[in-house]
């Protein structure tokens, strides 16, 4: 009998060391609005715009968390989303900087993928 429980011990030992390891999602590709660049929007009124925001698909990545972040303010507003497109309302005449997070049912970690920096034209002012 004593034989037996070896064998299974090191049966379950090598089942559980021959699993394949959960892979790790990757970081997206950030595609608009472009890096240092005015972009483009939707007017909302005066004081806001609607900007539509774009990227790549990643590997191994369930859910995306759009980033941005008003840099004179410091506020920061971020949407949570299964697709590789978002879209904010962001007060106008402001530069942001904005990156796009990926995550993993599957795994724990999250990857950050590059920032870039963009602004949003506000309303030209006659004297």
């Amino acid at each position: 009998m004593r034989p037996l429980k070896k064998v299974y011990f090191l049966l379950c030992l090598f089942l559980v060391a021959c699993k394949d390891p959960i892979p790790a999602p990757e970081a997206t590709l950030l595609q608009l609005p472009e890096a240092d660049q005015s972009c483009l929007y939707v007017s909302v009124n005066a004081a806001t715009g609607r900007v539509s925001f774009s990227w790549g698909e990643a590997l191994h990545t369930d859910t995306y968390t759009l980033e941005v972040v008003n840099l004179v303010s410091q506020e920061q507003v971020s949407v949570r989303t299964e697709q590789t497109v978002a879209s904010l309302t962001l007060d106008r005449g402001a530069p942001y900087r904005w990156q796009v997070i990926s995550s993993s049912n599957a795994s724990n970690e999250e990857v950050a993928s590059e920032s870039r920096r963009f602004y949003l034209e506000g309303l030209q002012q006659v004297s």
